[in-house]
């Protein structure tokens, strides 16, 4: 999926919308692609060319790795309240499961899932949360709407999926909130509607969950369902940023090249390319790449910047593939680097946690 430039008003919109839904104008040019140079970024804040994902549809990377633990199966807080990042099994918490306490059945469940102190079963871990769920337990709820949609335990079923994220996000639980965002945003199981998703996204980033701070501000650098912002969208990168998210890091690293929302900065934008490198992120390491390509923020290092191209592109991050394999043909140049980057709504992903390797 890609944007669109609405004939009527000029908004960007998906290429899978039938109307823009700005002014009600039916969609029909055809995909606009952008292509910055990474040697020399516009910085005309009317243009951001940079790689919008707006959507990493759910866990696109797991960025629990990187800090965002917006994706995996969460349990109730009382686990974290106790010193434990996790529920652990134990025999009073499967008794407590079996007579009906709904915290502990969706506790139970995250056990189950990934293991922790027990033998994974994901089977046994969709019956307790079916149960807790029954019971309006909001994080069984959630648990239960991510099993249908990446299809644990049971076929894929986003209509399903988007029942259950609407149940826990009426609770206010920020987890539901931001997947059910993802929905509205990439039209899965429902109609497309930016409004709704900025709107769960704002409410799940003041929550302080690190993935939806980097998603209303990508509403904001875009315009989806806010006005343009830039200033708030690199706000918001910021707080996700400074929770160690990945995406954050690399969103507002950009900010920092194109001088968007922010005063041009070099070593501010190798500082966090950098940071988001060292957590294993591709495009981390792709722009890391450019900046030693380039010299900025750093001395300049071309062994280390082809080091890095490489390095993404084993990953299988596609720009540096493209480069990569543009310089082999000898279409550009090592220091005149050309990309193709378009906001992507929706695709299949796969995606670990450490536990399991989920295709979405």
């Amino acid at each position: 999926m890609a944007l669109v430039k609405c004939n009527n008003c000029g908004h960007m919109v998906s290429d899978m919308a039938d109307v823009c839904p700005k002014c009600g104008a039916a969609v029909t040019q055809a995909p606009v692609e952008t292509q910055p140079q990474p040697e020399a970024v516009s910085n005309n804040p009317n243009k951001p060319k940079r790689k919008g994902v707006i959507i990493a549809c759910i866990v696109a990377v797991l960025l629990l790795i990187g800090g965002g633990a917006a994706w995996y199966f969460h349990g109730s807080d009382k686990a974290s309240k106790n010193g434990n990042e996790h529920p652990v099994y134990s025999e009073e918490l499967r008794k407590k499961a079996e007579a009906g306490d709904a915290v502990a059945q969706c506790d139970l469940g995250v056990c189950y899932t990934y293991g922790y102190g027990t033998e994974l079963n994901l089977a046994e871990a969709l019956r307790w949360y079916q149960k807790a769920a029954e019971q309006g337990n909001a994080s069984g709820q959630r648990n239960l709407g991510l099993c249908y949609e990446i299809g644990e335990g049971v076929e894929k079923d986003m209509t399903e999926a988007v029942r259950l994220y609407k149940l826990a996000a009426d609770q206010n639980d920020g987890q539901a909130q931001l997947l059910l965002g993802l929905c509205y945003a990439a039209g899965k199981g429902m109609e497309i509607n930016y409004d709704e998703a900025a709107r769960l996204f704002q409410k799940s980033a003041e929550q302080g969950n690190s993935f939806a701070q980097y998603q209303i501000g990508m509403c904001y650098d875009w315009g989806y369902g806010v006005s343009q912002n830039y200033s708030e969208a690199a706000k918001w990168y910021r707080k996700s940023a400074n929770q160690g998210d990945v995406a954050g890091e690399v969103a507002l690293g950009l900010c920092y090249v194109n001088g968007r929302g922010v005063p041009q900065n070099y070593q501010e934008a190798f500082r966090l390319f950098k940071s988001a490198a060292e957590k294993g992120d591709a495009e981390g390491i792709y722009r890391l790449g450019i900046c030693y390509g380039r010299g900025e923020g750093v001395e300049r290092n071309q062994a280390e910047a082809d080091r890095l191209y490489q390095l993404a592109a084993d990953k299988g991050y596609q720009p540096a593939i493209d480069f990569l394999n543009q310089q082999r043909t000898g279409i550009v140049s090592s220091s005149r680097q050309k990309e193709k980057e378009t906001v992507n709504f929706t695709g299949t992903y796969e995606f670990n946690d450490g536990f399991h390797t989920w295709v979405l």
